[in-house]
């Protein structure tokens, strides 16, 4: 180490010892202050606020660190301003400049003084409120190892960024003390920016991690949209600012502030720039990461399919099903979708804004051309409204929307079937226009809660709509033991559109209720199955089937251990059924063949999965889990089959592909004829006719 670089440092060091001794002797009076404030307001001495009571550890643990951290990151700007504008504001730096001694070299034992001043507040006050807390006792074994871990690391951050602003801001500013104002707020920025841009864009993280690989902190960061990463380079952009300013340029050190503007005014608009660049990438890019875990939404005509991502990813692609080109991309997060019946166009509920990598609150419908993947109209929703349903009732969109902040603060009974509204939807011929039109009805709304009402659809071109309204709001959704005294029934209406009204026909009542989601209606809309769930003495799902034209149950005798009931062609129903011996089977029923075995599937788990017209089941089988109530896992692939509907043939499949991986399903329906496979060689449709012929979706 040079001599001058010493002296440098000495001198530096000799100035800011003040400070240093100050900043100590505040750390170590803060616990005690905090303590004499939180007794004051429990006592009402304090005319600000008052706390009925407070805990001792609770203060070191809440109060105290957050302060702290406010604190270093204060005196860290003021030791950086002391450092770097002390000396103009005296006017000891023109006689610095006049010396034969490098100002990189200045600059550097100003930074290391500064740095060390700032090490030493913050591991002295860290080791401080570690001696009390050690004192007062651990409350949880091991809390004070992970908070004590967590306030050194975000203390050492915020830290090093006050310093990055003060260096910065002294860059322009004479005044040590306006240096730390303006070091305070240059440090500040990014934090802002980052929390604004994130929040922009929540969605366009910039990498996908497997759970199973990494540890936690790095799942976690990956999970960070690039809005709130990219901000983060201002830190060191400041301190090349710095750099510029005050050691290059002539050498009485004119020119330094327009210098160091120069490095700073075009960084600023270089990181929106990239955050303009990256996030529609990144938005994109992670929608494609996660398809293969996300929603396929076929075509009535089978020519085009919507994939939608997964979790963190839920925007998606209109897809020709026969060329794989992606046509036109759905923003993030898109909800819900919806086909006309007669394929041309596709209704989107998405919270992304125009352009398609943004997010707001309030919901949009989109209404979109299949064929060219143009908007035909985009129609804004407040945010107060929340999209319960969107259907089709013939060539008719219908949307039911739930004022949610209205039933938030009016749960009245009477008043709750009042919060949901009928719209339809009425559009023109040109690209962007159209209005919702409020429809009147008659519905026996009970109220806007999920488990209230379920609206379900048959197959596409139906001209009517199945409600199932429950006497008592929890008869969708009683699988608790405590409910057995309720009403569960559930009356089923038929819903039909005239004009601008809704008229609705009660059809059957079902007695013992429905459970969840696990109940569908067939394909034409005569039959209706549901899953009881826990029923008898073993606690197993028992189906129950409905005709709702002549309004009775239709008699399957005892099908109890129930999975995966699907309606196929021809208002057929097929389910893996288990007994008690865990022997499993595949089970038909058809209005005019009543109940058949269809196939045999021994100790193995099964999955099942009907083709997008009901022609054709994929049928999978793994190996047998521990988990008995689970009928399909990660074990080992066992054999794939194709069902034909009202054949009773079960023909094995001689293409391999990869079945449910890692929690994820790697192979599905994405038209009658055609399977969507993905895996490490990426995203690709399948002919079920002619297996091995492919289409890369690109």
């Amino acid at each position: 180490m040079h001599s001058p670089f010493k002296a440098i440092f000495r001198k530096e060091w000799k100035q800011s010892s003040v400070l240093r001794r100050v900043a100590i002797l505040l750390t170590v009076l803060l616990p005690p202050f905090v303590m004499m404030v939180a007794e004051s307001a429990s006592r009402g001495w304090v005319p600000m606020f008052s706390i009925k009571s407070y805990d001792v550890t609770q203060l070191f643990m809440d109060a105290v660190p957050m302060i702290l951290v406010l604190g270093w990151a204060f005196f860290a700007a003021l030791f950086t301003a002391q450092a770097f504008a002390g000396d103009r504001s005296t006017g000891n730096e023109s006689f610095l400049l006049e010396r034969p001694v490098l100002r990189s070299l200045t600059w550097r034992a100003r930074l290391a003084a500064v740095t060390a001043n700032g090490l030493i507040v913050l591991l002295g006050g860290w080791l401080i409120w570690l001696g009390y807390f050690l004192y007062l006792g651990d409350p949880i074994e091991g809390t004070y190892l992970k908070l004590s871990g967590l306030l050194l690391g975000v203390g050492l951050a915020v830290m090093l960024a006050s310093i990055c602003g003060g260096m910065a801001a002294t860059a322009f500013l004479d005044s040590p003390m306006i240096g730390v104002l303006g070091g305070l707020l240059l440090a500040a920025l990014p934090a802002g920016a980052a929390v604004f841009l994130g929040g922009l864009s929540p969605y366009a993280v910039l990498f996908r991690i497997d759970y199973d690989t990494f540890p936690s902190p790095l799942i976690t960061l990956s999970r960070l949209p690039v809005g709130m990463i990219l901000p983060v380079l201002l830190y060191p952009v400041y301190v090349a600012v710095s750099w510029f300013a005050l050691c290059r340029g002539e050498p009485a050190g004119r020119g330094s502030r327009a210098r160091g503007a120069k490095v700073l005014v075009p960084s600023i608009f270089g990181v929106l720039v990239l955050f303009l660049i990256m996030a529609p990438l990144a938005v994109r890019a992670n929608v494609n990461a996660y398809m293969d875990n996300g929603r396929i939404y076929p075509s009535p005509d089978s020519s085009r399919t919507i994939l939608t991502g997964g979790y963190m990813a839920s925007g998606g692609w209109l897809v020709d099903t026969e060329t794989g080109e992606k046509l036109r991309f759905f923003g993030v997060p898109t909800d819900m979708v919806t086909w006309s019946a007669d394929g041309r166009f596709v209704a989107a509920v998405t919270h992304g804004n125009s352009i398609r990598w943004s997010s707001s609150w309030a919901p949009r419908i989109d209404l979109v051309e299949a064929e060219t993947g143009e908007t035909m109209a985009s129609l804004p929703l407040s945010e107060n409204e929340w999209i319960r349903d969107l259907v089709w009732i013939g060539e008719e969109l219908i949307i039911v929307t739930i004022d949610h902040v209205a039933w938030e603060w009016d749960q009245k009974p009477d008043k709750a079937g009042e919060m949901v509204r009928f719209f339809m939807l009425k559009r023109g011929m040109k690209e962007g226009s159209g209005y919702l039109q409020q429809l009147s009805h008659d519905l026996p709304i009970p109220g806007p809660g999920w488990y209230d009402w379920r609206i379900y659809t048959p197959a596409a071109g139906v001209e009517e709509i199945v409600l199932a309204i429950a006497k008592d709001p929890i008869g969708l959704n009683y699988d608790k033991a405590s409910d057995v005294d309720r009403d569960r029934s559930v009356i089923l209406h038929k819903v039909r559109l005239e004009g601008n009204r809704l008229a609705s026909v009660p059809t059957v009542e079902v007695p013992h209720g429905l459970s969840g989601g696990n109940y569908t209606l067939s394909r034409s809309g005569r039959y209706f199955w549901t899953v009881v769930p826990k029923v008898g003495p073993e606690q197993v799902r028992g189906l129950l089937l409905f005709d709702l034209v002549r309004g009775e149950e239709v008699d399957l005798g005892s099908r109890i251990g129930v999975f995966w009931p699907n309606w196929m062609a021809g208002d057929e129903l097929v389910w893996v059924q288990r007994d008690k011996s865990d022997h499993v089977q595949l089970h038909s029923w058809r209005p005019e063949a009543g109940l058949n075995v269809v196939f045999d599937g021994g100790s193995d788990r099964l999955g099942l999965d009907t083709s997008p017209n009901g022609q054709t089941a994929l049928i999978t089988g793994y190996e047998r889990l521990d988990d008995p109530e689970v009928p399909h896992g990660p074990g080992k692939r066992t054999g794939t089959w194709l069902y034909e509907a009202g054949s009773g043939r079960v023909v094995p499949m001689e293409t391999e592909y990869a079945g449910y991986i890692s929690g994820r399903f790697y192979t599905n329906w994405a038209d009658p004829d055609t399977l969507l496979r993905s895996g490490e060689d990426g995203m690709y449709f399948e002919s079920v006719r002619e297996p091995g012929k492919t289409v890369e979706i690109r």
